[in-house]
């Protein structure tokens, strides 16, 4: 059995053991958010450079006229906004 003076440094170590399981815990948290982030960023920029490559087709086709590229710029455009008030309605949007 232990004595009260060799119980008495156990307590403050109990306390700082849980504080630090406590800071662990919100840096794992921390931690998801970022991958979060990290991952919908990524899709963005995936979801861009594909964009611009479609316009840089468009735009040095053979055949390509200024109205044909604004047209399909337009209906680019659109479509992306439509995927963000997807997003935005299904709460996985930037506000």
């Amino acid at each position: 059995m232990l004595t009260d003076a060799a119980l008495t440094p156990v307590q403050p170590m109990r306390l700082r053991v849980s504080e630090l399981e406590a800071e662990a815990q919100a840096a794992r948290e921390q931690l998801r958010i970022s991958r979060e982030q990290t991952q919908r960023a990524t899709a963005t920029l995936t979801e861009l450079h594909a964009t611009l490559d479609r316009w840089y087709a468009l735009i040095f086709a053979p055949g390509a006229t200024l109205q044909g590229v604004r047209s399909a710029v337009r209906e680019d455009r659109r479509r992306r906004g439509e995927q963000g008030e997807q997003r935005r309605g299904s709460g996985r949007g930037r506000p």
